[in-house]
């Protein structure tokens, strides 16, 4: 069986190599960067990989949108990482919004422990 079959069978394995074959071309590219980024993350979220998602936004240098996904993912260190090192990119209101929601789990997480 080939692997086009097998990818045929299993959409999740599809996915993630169409997301790593269009991450190497964006890599790889000169020109339309931000395209095959864009597949990338469209690619890694339908195979439920929101980490690798994320990272292929940062990759892109979509701040904003790599620490939201990261948010959701629940991966606040690496969001208020993001924040740290590009805030003066990133809009106001989804730096706050991030910042309020990870103190709220780190206070939640110490009380816990």
């Amino acid at each position: 069986m080939t692997s086009a079959h097998r990818h045929d069978k299993d959409p999740a394995t599809a996915f993630l190599a169409t997301a790593e074959a269009f991450m190497e071309c964006a890599i790889a590219a000169t020109r339309e960067k931000q395209a095959y980024y864009r597949i990338t993350v469209e690619c890694f979220v339908k195979h439920g990989n929101n980490y690798k998602a994320a990272k292929a936004y940062l990759d892109a240098k979509e701040y904003t949108l790599a620490a939201q996904l990261y948010r959701k993912d629940g991966h606040f260190d690496d969001a208020v990482h993001i924040i740290t090192a590009h805030r003066d990119k990133m809009p106001l209101n989804v730096v706050e919004s991030i910042l309020d929601i990870a103190c709220l789990v780190y206070f939640r997480d110490s009380k816990q422990e």
